[in-house]
């Protein structure tokens, strides 16, 4: 009998997570809501390279963006043998 307690609260907790994912659908589908990253204004200002990259895959894909922009500008000079 106790697996009727933890039924209702892994329901109630589905509920909850289902109601925060509609939200956030709705939030996404609003034409005026932009990915933005600033201070002040959500809209000051649109997502830079290692936002995106953070977004993409996490911490080390924003060091492999940046060594590769640090690169391409001439900043960091890679050797052949890797």
């Amino acid at each position: 009998m106790l697996w009727i307690p933890v039924l209702l609260l892994a329901a109630a907790a589905s509920v909850a997570a289902c109601a925060r994912l509609f939200r956030a659908a709705v939030r996404a589908a609003d034409p005026r809501f932009r990915l933005t990253a600033g201070r002040g204004d959500p809209a000051a200002r649109p997502l830079g390279l290692a936002e995106t990259a953070f977004l993409v895959g996490g911490p080390a894909r924003v060091a492999e963006v940046t060594l590769v922009a640090m690169a391409r500008r001439g900043r960091l000079l890679l050797a052949h043998t890797g």
